[in-house]
């Protein structure tokens, strides 16, 4: 069974994860986008699942090896 890929995320969860690669914290990213750091840590938890991953390094990994961090430089 394949992990689903970022292609699957939305324009928002796409966004939150290229702040988290780029090193933003819960808030910095939570203050972009203007909601609470808890709704970031369930956005994070449900891309994660697209992802197919655990952990925020995995979701990086998987998020960066895809080209999906690219696409929007």
């Amino acid at each position: 069974m394949a992990a689903a890929q970022p292609s699957n995320l939305s324009e928002e969860e796409l966004l939150i994860m290229r702040m988290v690669v780029k090193g933003s914290t819960y808030e910095q990213i939570a203050d972009t986008i203007h909601v609470s750091k808890r709704s970031i840590d369930n956005y994070l938890r449900r891309i994660y699942g697209k992802l197919g991953v655990q952990n925020r390094i995995q979701a990086i990994e998987r998020f960066v090896q895809s080209g999906s961090y690219y696409s929007a430089e």
